[in-house]
């Protein structure tokens, strides 16, 4: 798990050497944080608990936001109900200092994606396609985010839109 804070005159964001140092710093200047974990749903007690120390700390849950490469609906509910409501999904391929490249997930996820563990890593695998793994953006963003309930497996099969 890794903390950015954004830095408010250049608006770029920058890793901390720690959750707790990063904390400290982000309450110090009053910044925008974001957690990203490359496994959330192993994490999640670790998640909940950075939230906890954030707002602990007098930080606004409207200043911290999560990213991570596996997006589901378990980790993402219990993360909202815990108080941040922006969550990012950062695709497989982006590299990973940085926080380029990220979509905004929505509050309504099809309930089928869920995070599996593989090789010592996580993945975003998709239930009605027998687990296979999710890991372009673009199919996030077309399928596993807005257009769920219309997901045409037979699509995915033939490689689809």
């Amino acid at each position: 798990m890794e903390l950015f804070v954004r830095d408010r005159n250049s608006g770029k964001w920058r890793p901390t050497t720690g959750l707790l140092s990063g904390l400290k710093v982000a309450a110090q200047e009053s910044s925008e944080v974001a957690l990203r974990s490359d496994d959330p749903a192993d994490e999640l007690d670790e998640i909940i608990a950075c939230i906890w120390f954030f707002k602990l700390a007098s930080g606004s849950a409207g200043e911290l936001s999560l990213i991570s490469r596996c997006p589901s609906s378990s980790w993402v509910d219990m993360v909202r109900g815990a108080g941040v409501e922006r969550v990012f999904a950062q695709g497989h391929r982006a590299e990973t200092r940085s926080l380029d490249g990220l979509l905004e997930v929505p509050r309504d996820i099809c309930p089928e994606l869920h995070v599996r563990g593989a090789r010592g890593s996580a993945l975003s695998v998709c239930g009605k396609r027998s687990d296979r793994m999710v890991l372009a953006a673009h199919h996030f963003a077309s399928r596993c985010f807005s257009q769920w309930k219309s997901c045409d497996i037979a699509n995915w099969e033939g490689g689809g839109p």
